[in-house]
């Protein structure tokens, strides 16, 4: 469905995206994390054709992204991560324009997605919320049963409720066919609801793989007192040890843990979970 090779590109003389390597399949869920300096928006945009000043190769569903013929282009649709500024269109012009620019236009699943949402279909989209006009670009999206979705942050102007329900349809939306790649802050954003992830990091394909859900959080362990040198011989890593206190990396059975704490009889310790982002990149710049 995508194929992305050995992608680069600067903005302003500095770097975006670097030498980033990335296949979509056919089917899959793909949430491509990462902070606002990832390079999440600049990869979309290439993907979409509206930056050409690129080197590498990119391909939807086997063409170039500006040569793309008038079939497969109905068959892509793209929500950015900002609102529509247009101040005549109401949501009502706005779902007949997108029904235009699609042959598998599905109104029954419109008026449904209108009505869960609550949209005021007459409404000019500068006089809706941002929640609103935002829902108004994602049903006119969904409605259109593309074979290719991109969305990037769609949790922009949503509420966490109303977020998860977008999640839900979403992967409906999947599983009857739709193929989506949607950018996200953080994994867990998407956690649960995707296929596949891909975590950029300053340009950079850090990390990507099946969302398979984790069973076991890595933990960060900081103790105080008791037998250190024990503690050293059932860590994965030492991140930090000071006269006293040492901080590690575990990734064994949290029973096993509390046994080692007891048998080491530390003064003190505490336990954080590792977030997937921290684990794929090694990051433990918060204990460090």
């Amino acid at each position: 469905m995508i194929q992305i090779r050995k992608i680069s590109t600067e903005y302003d003389g500095k770097t975006v995206l670097k030498d980033v390597d990335l296949s979509v399949r056919e089917g899959d869920f793909v949430a491509l994390c990462g902070g606002d300096d990832a390079g999440k928006t600049a990869l979309l945009h290439i993907l979409m054709g509206f930056n050409t000043s690129y080197s590498g190769r990119v391909f939807i569903m086997g063409s170039r992204p500006n040569n793309l013929s008038a079939e497969q282009r109905a068959r892509v649709r793209f929500i950015p991560d900002d609102i529509i500024w247009e101040r005549q269109l109401t949501a009502e012009d706005y779902f007949a324009l997108a029904r235009e620019a699609s042959q598998t236009y599905d109104m029954k699943l419109q008026n449904k997605l209108c009505k869960r949402y609550e949209i005021p279909l007459y409404n000019k989209m500068l006089n809706m919320t941002y929640k609103e006009n935002k829902l108004v670009q994602i049903i006119g999206a969904i409605s259109a049963r593309p074979r290719l979705l991109i969305l990037d942050e769609p949790k922009n102007f949503l509420d966490k409720r109303t977020y998860r329900m977008l999640l839900e349809e979403l992967v409906r939306l999947n599983r009857t066919g739709t193929t989506i790649l949607m950018a996200v802050e953080k994994y867990s954003d998407a956690a649960g609801y995707c296929s596949h992830y891909a975590y950029l990091k300053e340009g950079q394909l850090a990390a990507s793989g099946r969302a398979v859900k984790r069973t076991r959080k890595s933990k960060i362990v900081t103790a105080r007192g008791g037998d250190i040198p024990f503690l050293k011989k059932h860590m994965e890593r030492c991140i930090r040890e000071r006269k006293g206190e040492i901080v590690f990396l575990y990734k064994g059975d949290p029973q096993m843990l509390l046994l080692f704490l007891y048998k080491a009889d530390c003064e003190d310790w505490s336990v954080e979970d590792l977030t997937l982002e921290e684990e794929l990149d090694r990051n433990f710049e918060r204990w460090e």
